[in-house]
């Protein structure tokens, strides 16, 4: 396993900062994807990568990646601040991130232009709430199943 995820949990913490939102397929490098999924094996009940719907925490050396499978995997989520949209999220692995920006420059170089393209870059404060492939950071959401009608998101 890649030292650099050290381990995978369902408890949460806060994260103030700039990060990327969206697939961590696009984020995480081809060399290290095996090993970024391998860890989220590790939570009891999940037997692949995309399967946690409820959220969950990887922790590098350098901070917390926060992660949630989509409810219905791949396709196109929005996300929002508030009620208002603010980005669309692609998804090729039926998962989105909160990665920390600095959490992405430790696990090497990064192309902030095609991540900005791919799903957003913005300050983000919070912790993750999900349940079933919908969740909430601070004052950010994003529904990727048909049970978010009335919800905040």
């Amino acid at each position: 396993m890649n030292i650099k995820f050290l381990y995978a949990t369902t408890q949460q913490q806060h994260f103030a900062g700039r990060a990327y939102v969206g697939d961590p397929c696009y984020a995480i490098h081809d060399e290290q994807w095996s090993d970024f999924c391998e860890v989220l094996t590790t939570i009891p009940g999940n037997e692949h990568c995309t399967q946690d719907k409820n959220g969950a925490l990887i922790m590098t050396a350098t901070g917390p990646i926060f992660v949630c499978g989509t409810a219905h995997g791949d396709g196109v989520y929005a996300l929002k601040k508030g009620k208002e949209h603010i980005a669309d999220l692609g998804v090729d692995a039926g998962l989105l991130a909160i990665i920390p920006l600095a959490v992405l420059h430790s696990l090497g170089e990064v192309d902030e232009a095609k991540l900005r393209q791919l799903g957003a870059i913005i300050n983000v404060d919070g912790i993750m709430k999900a349940e079933d492939g919908d969740w909430e950071f601070g004052d950010l959401g994003c529904c990727t199943s048909k049970y978010c009608v009335g919800k905040q998101l």
